[in-house]
């Protein structure tokens, strides 16, 4: 039987729970997808590809599908009416952006402007299988896209391993020249520019990546080297940080993977949990709402009950005050220059959402410690 404390804390959680099942329900668009916002470290950057919002500075990416992906995929065990619709919705939409059996940030059909990528990739068909859907992957253009060594290149351009597979390359080579050479001609790129963005398409390789890739792909005989290659980036401290923003996200991408079942990361835990504890104030925030809710978020996937950080940061999220004020976008991802910081506001609240949820499914299944130590932490404050 709860106490009338804890009952309390449940009427709260159930308020917020719904209030932010409305708002994502309010939000999204017809067409299924929500809002990518991007925000310009320098003002006078791009604005021509982004509409403006009512956040200052944030524009919108009304074409991109990364924050639809992301918030789809964080809404999966959450059991709702509403929540229902809103998977629905956001999959037929993503299905309708697939390429070839691979996915690009903004997709083709609007503005090919960039590749398609391993990332957006994976997360798009994890969405996609979670939700019922058999939509084609091309599996053989991403077990091509490597460097020999264990590393996911981020993007999909021509390689040579890709000829082994003759249409994936000649559809490779195609896009590349048409699509992405011709955008930059567009845009007024210098040779030198269209240099250096060839450059980073033919070797960006990222460890938060290669998890993402592993939600759709799982592990099995053909991504061993690609798990065991990304857990010893981690552990020598030597994992490329580029699209996303720092350890911080890396490590959260690596616990959402450990929590899909994958045991392999378990040897990694204790570095990433005394990294978040690391970084927490003393009023259970991370440097931050959106980074609050993904330090959170590590810490339940790794199963953190108990331990006062994860109360801490439970109480900030259940009690910060962007619930009064309206939700806000945070900077979640980047280009490699960092010029350009992208992120959402309906991104922001599924995250507190999912803290939310499991943390009441925690104590709904009769684990009380949680809630004795939250309450302590609120007698502390």
């Amino acid at each position: 039987m709860k106490t009338a404390t804890e009952s309390a804390n449940f009427d709260s959680y159930d308020k917020k729970i719904a209030a932010i099942i409305d708002y994502l329900h309010e939000q999204q668009k017809p067409n299924g997808g929500f809002r990518t916002l991007q925000f310009f470290r320098f003002a006078y950057l791009l604005k021509d590809l982004g509409v403006p919002t009512e956040y200052e500075d944030w524009y919108e990416l009304d074409y991109s599908i990364w924050c639809t992906s992301i918030l789809l995929y964080h809404l999966h065990e959450i059991d709702d009416i509403k929540i229902a619709e809103i998977k629905k919705k956001g999959s037929d939409y993503l299905e309708k952006v697939v390429e070839n059996g691979v996915v690009r940030y903004l997709p083709g059909y609007k503005m090919a402007i960039w590749p398609t990528d391993v990332d957006d990739t994976g997360i798009v068909f994890a969405v996609l299988r979670q939700n019922g859907y058999q939509t084609y992957c091309n599996e053989d253009m991403i077990f091509a896209n490597h460097d020999g060594k264990g590393n996911l290149y981020t993007w999909f351009v021509p390689r040579i391993r890709h000829l082994r597979h003759l249409k994936n390359f000649f559809w490779l080579a195609k896009d590349y020249l048409v699509n992405n050479v011709g955008y930059s001609k567009q845009f007024g790129f210098s040779v030198k520019q269209m240099l250096k963005i060839a450059k980073e398409y033919h070797s960006s390789t990222e460890s938060a990546i290669t998890a993402n890739v592993f939600l759709y792909l799982g592990v099995d005989e053909r991504t061993e080297i690609f798990l065991k290659t990304m857990i010893q980036h981690i552990e020598k401290d030597d994992a490329p940080i580029q699209y996303y923003p720092d350890l911080l996200s890396l490590y959260f991408q690596v616990a959402r993977l450990y929590a899909t079942g994958v045991k392999e990361i378990e040897s990694l835990k204790d570095k990433i949990v005394n990294y978040v504890e690391g970084r927490q104030d003393p009023d259970g925030s991370v440097g931050g709402p959106f980074d609050t809710a993904i330090a959170a978020l590590t810490l339940i996937y790794f199963q953190c009950w108990n331990r006062s950080s994860l109360n801490k940061a439970v109480n900030y999220i259940a009690n910060h005050e962007m619930h009064a004020q309206g939700w806000k976008p945070f900077h979640a991802c980047n280009d490699i220059d960092d010029t350009v910081h992208f992120g959402g506001p309906e991104l922001t609240a599924t995250m507190y959402l999912e803290i939310l949820y499991r943390y009441q499914r925690h104590l709904l299944e009769g684990h009380t410690d949680s809630a004795h130590q939250t309450d302590e932490y609120i007698k502390e404050a």
